[in-house]
């Protein structure tokens, strides 16, 4: 079923205690394919689990602007955007993380840059690139294991 629905990698993963408390799973392999032992580190390799409400069509084809980051950054959970400072920089705060740093030079913000908000959101990609370019987030609709119970 989990194979159906997520088959380029797993969208479901086991807690390992020694990743927790360690940051490094557990080195125990099972001879089949079987869901990974993760830990926080490990968590943003998993697939998404939902499936998401429709996203625009032309996203791909959408640069991040500098004012558009700026304007809606906050929509990903920043508390903070800190006015450009003396060497061009906006320092981005979320709760619980590192500044997410953008630089008044690099107007559309690089890929890169708009790829490290994966890990400091914990977000799937389009879904952060959907807030800043479009200016809202998409919804989750269902749990795609779920979808394949039906």
């Amino acid at each position: 079923m989990h194979d159906s629905v997520c088959s380029h990698g797993f969208c479901v993963g086991i807690a390992c205690e020694q990743a927790f408390t360690t940051g490094i799973p557990n080195a125990w392999q099972n001879s089949g394919r079987s869901f990974p032992l993760v830990g926080p580190a490990q968590i943003l390799t998993l697939e998404d689990a939902y499936e998401w409400e429709p996203l625009p069509s032309d996203l791909h084809l959408k640069m991040v602007t500098l004012a558009d980051a700026i304007k809606n950054v906050h929509l990903l959970g920043a508390t903070a955007v800190d006015p450009c400072d003396g060497d061009g920089h906006y320092k981005v705060h979320f709760p619980g993380s590192r500044p997410w740093t953008l630089d008044y030079n690099d107007d559309p913000v690089p890929e890169n840059y708009v790829r490290e908000l994966v890990a400091i959101t914990g977000l799937p990609i389009f879904v952060i690139r959907t807030a800043l370019v479009y200016g809202y987030v998409p919804r989750k609709n269902v749990l795609r294991l779920r979808k394949a119970l039906v």
